[in-house]
């Protein structure tokens, strides 16, 4: 239900605020990214969901290792996976292009 995709939002969103590796980092946004492409036409909850992760990372930046963090550039270095969520953009909705 609602409560379970809000649950895995809020996980998201705090795995990527605490891991400040790289790699670690690459592991959430893959995942995440992987949610888009496999739940396109098909999973629209799960598609919100992703989004809304990179938007809210994007919005409020992160707070990790008592660091203040930039969300966009914490997201550019992924910026190969986010280009890939293009490839999905005819059997988006609406709402999410707009949110791409």
């Amino acid at each position: 239900g609602s409560s379970t995709v809000e649950l895995g939002v809020t996980l998201y969103q705090l795995l990527f605020h605490e891991f400040w590796e790289p790699m670690q980092r690459q592991e959430v946004v893959g995942s995440l990214v992987t949610h888009v492409g496999s739940g396109v036409g098909v999973k629209v909850k799960e598609v919100d969901a992703a989004m809304r992760v990179f938007s809210n990372i994007i919005d409020n930046g992160g707070i990790g290792s008592g660091k203040k963090e930039d969300g966009a550039a914490a997201l550019r270095p992924f910026a190969p996976f986010l280009i890939s969520l293009l490839e999905h953009l005819h059997h988006m909705t609406t709402a999410q292009v707009r949110m791409l």
